[in-house]
Formats: structure tokens, C-alpha cells, sequence
């Protein structure tokens, strides 16, 4: 029989049922999930599963471990996804019990046998988790780099990089925050490059941070992100909406918030709430990432590594839908053929077979494989640490970790 069962985390918790004293394995642990319906996917039968034993919506990532278990009555194929929750709150509907539990507390709890090796894993994995995928206040996050490293160490992360968007500012805090936590840690950002006039992002890592030619490029980088805000104000002013230069100027965001200074004055203005509404007046007057003018994708990898850097493809399949392509395989030839050292293969964005295809291209051609979350903080939905990676899942030769 094929089960299913989520690893549903926030911040350092994992959430677990008790089954009713009615059915088998009465009264013991387990992670949220069930029996494989036919016609059904595993993503399709979590979803249902969640949905009506505990009355949510869940988004379903990567598979996170197989394993058999040999009952006396039934042989349990089980498959264990990362998963997010989407909406509503986690609400016994069947009878069961729940809990919210650390790694640490897994001893305390009767667990099904056929879970002992998620617990196993949990438990031994505990510091060695790795996130080179984040975002703090000095781009779009909500939480400073002292943070995202506290948050980081109470979910057992052991390996950190701070990637914000066209900024190297919070460098510093991050590694020295990294240092008195005993994280290992390696320089990282986040770089927007143009394709065929679609927006395109690259991560750098293991730059010199010092190097005067990659900062120069890194602030120009920026200062073409930020125009895109100011041609939309103008752009909003000539057509008769209550903005201008001025006000934004004069506007002091929260950056407790996220996001940028644009987008929290346009919400102060009235003219949208979330992102996706203020996105689209990016859309409509024609100032979003693809009018940019970034440089180009090989001229993006020069950069990188003229400061010792290596640079890798960021989150593959969005980049891919984004620039409205649906063949995976031949944009990704056609990418690496633009010098990339290597494929961010795990990402919340990416289907397990997106992360399997993105694996086996990486191990033909002796790629750099990396992970991340690119969690925002409250700034978006993905969370630090949710794809729980370690360092075996990784490749990543010649990047200087400290």
C-alpha cells in the first residue's frame, strides 16, 4: 500500500497526528498524510488528506525520504514530501490528536514503526541543514541578518548564505552573526541579468566581497532596480495618480514590512495592498523586471567570477515560467551554454521532477549543485530552512565556506 505523509514545519516545529483509537496503530504518532487513492499523485492524495483531516491547503515540495515498512497485516510503501501550509489553521477534524514538536522531542512521542526512519533522519540531520538562499532588510526581508541566523539555529541549520538582491550591506552583520552562532557561512547575492529581454536571476557565491570592480557593479545593479520604481511614479503622476518623486523620496518604509520603498509607499497611497496587486502596476506601465536593462546573462557571469566568485542559476523552473517557456530541457542546455558554474536544483519552486532533471544535468557535466529556501521572512510565504537539505544533497567544490 503507498502512503503519503507531510513535513509540515514553521520555524523550528513539525506537526504530527495521533490516530484514533479506532483504527490500527491506535493511539500512536504520525506525520499528517495517508493512503494513495487510485488515479491519485502523491502531491493530489497529501493535499486531500490535509484537507480533510485537518482542514487546510498545503503546498507539497520535494520528497524528503521513501522508506518500507513490513506490518503484520499490510506492507506500508511511504513517501515523505516537504510541505508548506497555505491556508487555514491545523484542525483535528477525524477524531485525532496533534502536536507541534522539535526534532529534540521526538523520544517523547509513540510513533508508528513505519515512521522510524523521518524520525531517524530528523534527529541525526539536527545542525547540519543548509540554506544558501535568503533575503534580510538590506533588499526585500523582514528580518535583519542577526535574525535570520537565530531563527536558522533553532531549526538546525548548520551552513548559511545571505543572498539580497543587488546589495552586499548586510554581508557583514550576516558573517559576524554566523560566526558567534557557529554557522559556516559564504558570501552570496542575488543578481538580476537579462535573456531575450526577460528578467533573469543569478546567484553569486564565494566572491571577494572587497573586489572594488564587483561592488561597482553589484550598486549599479541596484540603482537600475530602483529606476524601475521611479519611471512607475512618474509614469502614475503623469496619468493623474496622487504620487510623485517627492513623496516617495520623503516616504520612510517599515522594514519590518519587506519589500521595497515603492511598494510600501504605493500601499501608504492606497493603490494596492499585497504584492501581487502592486506588482501590476509594474505590468501595466511597463516598468517590471524585463524592463530593466540589466546586463546581460555572460556579461553577469564575467563579473562574477573576475572576483573569484562562481556563479549559478537561480530557481530554474520559475525563471523558466516567468520568461513563458515550457520546455525545461532545452532552456536549460541553452543556459549552461552561457558559462554558469552550476543549477540551484532545490527551491521551493521546483517540481521533483524539475529537481531530478536540474540533478542529473549537474552530475553529466560536473556542476555545482546549491539549495535554498529564498525566504523572505513574513515577506512571502517560503520559510528558512523548509527544504531541509544537508550537505550531501549538495555539490559545491571550490566555494570557501567560513
Amino acid at each position: 500500500m503507498d502512503v503519503v505523509a507531510a513535513l509540515i514545519q514553521q520555524e523550528e516545529f513539525f506537526l504530527i497526528t495521533r490516530r484514533p483509537a479506532h483504527k490500527a496503530r491506535a493511539l500512536m504518532w504520525e506525520f499528517p498524510g495517508g493512503k494513495v487513492e487510485p488515479g491519485e499523485t502523491h502531491a493530489q492524495a497529501l493535499r486531500r488528506e490535509c484537507r480533510e483531516e485537518l482542514g487546510v491547503d498545503i503546498y507539497v515540495g520535494r520528497l524528503y525520504l521513501q522508506a518500507t515498512h513490513d506490518y503484520p497485516d499490510v506492507t506500508v510503501r511511504l513517501f515523505v514530501y516537504t510541505a508548506r501550509l497555505i491556508q487555514g489553521t491545523p484542525t483535528p477534524l477525524e477524531g485525532q490528536g496533534m502536536a507541534w514538536i522539535t526534532a529534540e522531542q521526538i523520544p517523547e512521542y509513540d510513533f508508528c514503526p513505519a515512521d522510524a526512519d523521518i524520525m531517524a533522519r530528523l534527529q541525526c540531520e539536527q545542525g547540519h541543514y543548509v540554506d544558501l538562499h535568503l533575503h534580510s532588510q538590506h533588499s526585500d526581508g523582514t528580518l535583519t541578518p542577526q535574525e535570520i541566523v537565530d531563527q536558522a539555529r533553532r531549526q538546525g541549520i548548520g551552513t548559511l548564505s545571505l543572498t539580497d538582491h543587488n546589495s552586499l550591506d548586510g554581508l557583514p552583520a550576516m558573517r559576524a552573526a554566523c560566526q558567534k552562532a557557529g554557522i559556516r557561512f559564504v558570501p552570496g547575492v542575488e543578481l538580476n541579468a537579462m535573456d531575450r529581454h526577460h528578467d533573469i536571476h543569478i546567484l553569486a557565491y564565494g566572491f571577494d566581497e572587497n573586489d572594488a570592480a564587483f561592488r561597482t557593479y553589484v550598486r549599479e545593479n541596484r540603482r537600475r532596480l530602483d529606476s524601475l520604481s521611479d519611471m512607475l511614479i512618474e509614469r502614475m503622476q503623469k496619468d493623474g495618480y496622487p504620487v510623485s518623486m517627492q513623496g516617495l523620496n520623503d516616504f520612510q518604509p517599515d522594514l519590518r514590512q519587506g519589500g521595497w520603498k515603492a511598494l510600501q509607499y504605493l500601499r501608504h497611497m492606497k493603490l494596492g495592498q499585497g504584492m501581487w496587486e502592486i506588482l501590476a502596476w509594474y505590468t501595466k506601465y511597463g516598468c517590471s523586471y524585463d524592463a530593466g536593462h540589466f546586463p546581460s546573462i555572460p556579461d553577469t557571469i564575467r563579473a562574477i567570477h573576475a572576483a573569484g566568485g562562481k556563479a549559478i542559476l537561480a530557481h530554474p523552473q520559475e525563471s523558466l515560467e516567468r520568461g513563458k517557456g515550457d520546455n525545461l530541457a532545452q532552456w536549460l542546455q541553452r543556459m549552461l551554454a552561457f558559462g554558469f558554474d552550476g543549477i540551484e536544483c532545490y527551491h521551493p519552486s521546483q517540481s521533483q521532477d524539475s529537481i531530478d532533471r536540474c540533478l542529473a544535468l549537474c552530475r553529466q557535466r560536473g556542476l555545482l549543485v546549491t539549495t535554498g529556501s529564498d525566504s523572505h521572512g513574513t515577506f512571502g510565504a517560503t520559510q528558512i530552512g523548509e527544504l531541509r537539505t544537508v550537505w550531501d544533497d549538495l555539490y559545491m567544490p571550490g566555494v570557501q565556506f567560513l
